[in-house]
């Protein structure tokens, strides 16, 4: 293990705790808090510059997300069939993933960071598991959720969806 002596703290670390550069001598936890202390600085000296450039950077953010969000929607609904599987709905504006055994909320208590809009990210990242999600249209989803006598859906041309037959309600 060779080790390099840091020119800020003075203390001997292993050469990996260094930047990749070989211009310094100073470790990188010295250096995060050299550039922390820095941009401390700097937002409070020249705050109208700071809240320019967040102006300027934060519509093309925005518009970044909504593509990013877009294309990672279109990924796992294609991944899951592209349509319905209740009424065959395949416009993607109309498109969400249910959780087929009705534990949607238990899985967004337990999700962590991975909540709302971000359940396409944790699907990509886990491999598009089968067996707990399903794509239905926002019809079906809130029909499935809210129908007191089954889960049935709202359109005659439906089909079983949660193991109940899709008969008028009496």
């Amino acid at each position: 293990m060779v080790s390099k002596k840091c020119s800020k703290c003075g203390k001997l670390k292993c050469v990996e705790e260094f930047p990749q550069s070989y211009r310094t001598n100073e470790c990188l936890d010295c250096k995060r808090a050299r550039n922390r202390e820095y941009m401390r600085n700097r937002r409070e000296e020249h705050p109208d510059v700071i809240k320019a450039q967040l102006d300027k950077y934060r519509s093309r953010n925005k518009e970044y997300q909504r593509q990013l969000y877009r294309r990672n929607k279109e990924t796992v609904i294609n991944a899951y069939g592209g349509k319905c599987v209740c009424c065959g709905e395949s416009s993607m504006a109309f498109l969400t993933i249910d959780h087929i055994h009705n534990n949607g909320n238990e899985h967004r208590s337990k999700a962590g960071r991975y909540k709302g809009v971000s359940i396409y990210r944790l699907l990509i990242k886990e491999g598009f598991p089968k067996d707990n999600y399903q794509v239905l249209c926002y019809n079906c989803n809130c029909s499935k959720q809210h129908d007191p006598v089954g889960h049935r859906a709202a359109h005659q041309n439906a089909k079983l969806i949660d193991g109940y037959k899709n008969d008028k309600m009496e």
